[in-house]
């Protein structure tokens, strides 16, 4: 029954990712840089509220995975940010560096003195790390 829930929950993620990636696959520079971020604290404030629904899940059912020594499985929350990482961010950072790119260009102009939202910058950057 757990592996049911965490495979279909698995899949919704790679569902709603995929229609995301979709969506900015046209968006460049700025535009890129404003949809990544919007999406991403979205989605990173969802996936807190999914996990925090799926807490029978993760307090059993996941543990019990873990204490067995399968690989490849992870609480709700962590299961959603590589869900972004492998389905938003690697196929965006590995078509051209079209994400990387883009940042680079806003930290260029702001060094040649264009006004640039460094926390919009900040934000997507800091999404990197997680």
């Amino acid at each position: 029954m757990g592996s049911d829930l965490y495979n279909k929950l698995t899949d919704y993620f790679k569902r709603h990712l995929l229609k995301l990636r979709t969506a900015c696959e046209s968006l460049s520079d700025l535009a890129l840089i404003q949809f990544y971020y919007k999406e991403w604290t979205s989605y990173t404030r969802g996936a807190n509220y999914v996990s925090r629904l799926f807490t029978y899940l993760n307090r059993y059912w996941v543990k019990r995975e873990k204490d067995e020594g399968r690989k490849g499985v992870f609480p709700v929350y962590i299961l959603a940010l590589v869900q972004w990482r492998d389905h938003m961010f690697y196929p965006l950072c590995s078509k051209n560096n079209k994400l990387v790119k883009a940042i680079l260009q806003q930290i260029e102009n702001h060094r040649n003195g264009e006004e640039v939202d460094t926390t919009l910058l900040k934000g997507v950057i800091d999404s990197f790390g997680k």
